[in-house]
């Protein structure tokens, strides 16, 4: 539902004289103003010393309004006619024209079919002797009058006074603040600012932008003097400041990426301008700019939906819509997600950083155990361990059996009892007459994995690997504990905050002394990811690993996103 808010001034009322509507209060001469196609007789009626004459001459005399040194009280002479109105409205309904408001009305109704008109008037204190007398609080009364009688009351009107100075721009400010605050930001809204004091004008523009209602059209009467003096609506455009509302959405999407990496708010801002863009299409807002707009803001979800997708570890949805994308960027994405070497390291590395810049540790540590099981999956691989786990269930399932007779046949007997003194004393299920009932022994967790890691590493031949795949096993201890520590606070449904974590780590630091402080996690996982095993390619390590690298492919779409915007 549409509603009409305008601003009424003394220029929106004009009464009969012979054969022109003179109006009462129109005391300014505007520029530019057509007056090629009036008359001679009209071009004379218009001069404005002889509009005010006409006034004091005729209408005043007639309602005994005071007229002293050729001028009188708009205030006086609103409340004179209104009385002499409400007891003959035969008399005066066609001596009475409302100026530039009828035509904003006319277009209102034939526009958005508008049931309902706030308008703005002023009801100043004697006090305020500048503006007191041409108050239109008994303006607003007859053209309600006016209305109802001419449309059928199919329009309510409603008026909101002004009870202080109509020029103070501070007080004006928040008047119109706190009605725009009462208005529900689904409402659209169409704004007439033509009346009233500059200042009001001024007040009703800003307070309109700034509200948080997308929806929002200004009609802009075009004055013409013919129309006037024939007691015809004025013409109207539809215009809107469309510039000045997105800027304050991209503002907000800016904020956002920055501040917080939300690319999911960012997209619902974002997805929310569109339709505002699309409504001002439907509704024929002739602006070339708003077309590109429309590709500007398809483009910007699109790429900001990879970003999501990559966050949710989705990388075939993030490949999919990056395919259907023909933008620059695509390319260097496209190419670090299609990367032989497998991008869910980094990315995992990556929104661990994020979370801890965002002091979000519950996603943190959710994330921090994904990275250690890729790295432990990883590992498996160069270390060519698949060869002990049992093919089918490995390959089709995912699954880490271990193939018991398989270790002990090709790595000998030494490799099997050591896994078995590591696992042994923390796993019931690995028994002697377990091991002789099933030869296949499951690795179903993070421990487990980690133990038979450890052997497989230790028995591999190539010395430099094996270094080096020991320092990177050392560095994963230094993350168990917060592994734990993610296992528990699921289990026992408990929270937990950066300033928790310091304090459980210094409780706890004796007892877990390769434990990494809880500021240092992000410092451990780069050590991992700069290994020379190759966990994560050398190209990618240089570009994305470090507290001062870039944040994978999630800055470089922020950067995009935030640039087209605000170009």
């Amino acid at each position: 539902m549409a509603i009409l808010i305008a601003n009424i001034g003394t220029s929106d009322l004009a009464i009969k004289i012979d054969n022109y509507y003179i109006p009462v209060g129109f005391d300014r001469e505007e520029k530019n103003l057509p007056l090629d196609d009036l008359t001679s007789n009209e071009k004379e009626v218009w001069e404005q010393g002889l509009r005010n004459d006409l006034i004091t001459e005729y209408v005043c005399p007639e309602l005994g309004v005071t007229v002293k040194n050729g001028k009188f009280s708009l205030r006086e002479l609103t409340e004179k006619l209104l009385y002499e109105y409400q007891n003959n409205p035969e008399k005066w309904h066609s001596r009475l024209s409302p100026g530039r408001i009828w035509g904003v009305v006319n277009t209102a109704i034939k526009t958005f079919n508008v049931k309902t008109a706030y308008l703005f008037v002023t009801n100043q204190p004697p006090t305020e002797t500048r503006g007191y007398y041409s108050d239109t609080i008994h303006l607003f009364e007859i053209l309600k009058l006016w209305f109802d009688r001419e449309l059928n009351s199919k329009l309510e009107l409603k008026s909101q006074e002004i009870t202080t100075s109509a020029i103070d721009q501070d007080q004006l400010f928040d008047y119109y603040y706190k009605f725009f605050n009462k208005c529900h930001p689904s409402e659209t809204i169409l704004i007439s600012m033509k009346g009233g004091t500059p200042q009001m004008a001024t007040a009703l523009k800003m307070q309109a932008i700034a509200s948080v209602i997308p929806k929002q059209l200004f009609i802009d009467p075009q004055l013409s003097v013919k129309n006037i003096l024939s007691g015809e609506p004025s013409t109207c455009q539809l215009t809107t400041y469309w510039y000045y509302l997105q800027s304050q959405k991209y503002q907000a999407v800016k904020l956002l990426l920055e501040e917080r990496w939300d690319f999911d708010g960012a997209i619902t801002i974002l997805k929310d301008w569109q339709k505002v863009i699309g409504w001002l299409q439907q509704n024929e807002v002739h602006d070339p700019g708003i077309v590109k707009t429309q590709n500007t803001l398809s483009n910007a979800i699109a790429l900001l939906s990879v970003a999501v997708d990559c966050l949710n570890l989705d990388i075939p949805s993030a490949k999919k819509r990056l395919t259907n994308l023909d933008l620059g960027i695509s390319k260097d994405l496209n190419e670090q997600l299609r990367s032989n070497h497998d991008p869910n390291i980094l990315n995992l590395y990556t929104r661990c950083r994020i979370y801890w810049e965002l002091k979000q540790v519950s996603n943190l540590l959710v994330t921090l155990s994904s990275f250690y099981e890729e790295v432990l999956s990883k590992l498996l691989k160069i270390f060519e361990g698949e060869s002990f786990l049992h093919k089918d269930k490995y390959k089709g399932e995912g699954k880490w059996y271990l193939d018991i007779p398989k270790m002990r046949q090709e790595m000998g007997e030494e490799y099997w009892q050591k896994f078995y003194r590591l696992e042994a004393p923390h796993n019931s299920r690995l028994t002697s007459d377990q091991v002789k009932k099933d030869p296949l022994f499951q690795l179903t967790g993070r421990p487990s994995k980690s133990n038979f890691l450890e052997v497989l590493v230790s028995y591999y031949q190539d010395t430099h690997k094996q270094t080096h795949g020991q320092k990177l096993l050392a560095s994963l201890k230094r993350l168990d504990y917060w592994a734990q520590k993610r296992n528990r606070m699921i289990h026992q449904n408990q929270g937990m905050s950066v300033n928790t974590m310091k304090d459980v780590y210094e409780n706890d630091k004796e007892e877990n002394p390769d434990a990494c402080p809880a500021d240092k996690i992000c410092e451990v996982m780069a050590d991992i990811c700069n290994s020379d095993l190759g966990i994560v390619h050398k190209h990618n390590r240089q570009k994305f690993v470090g507290d001062k690298a870039d944040y994978y492919l999630y800055t470089p779409i922020r950067k995009w996103v935030i640039d087209q915007l605000l170009k």
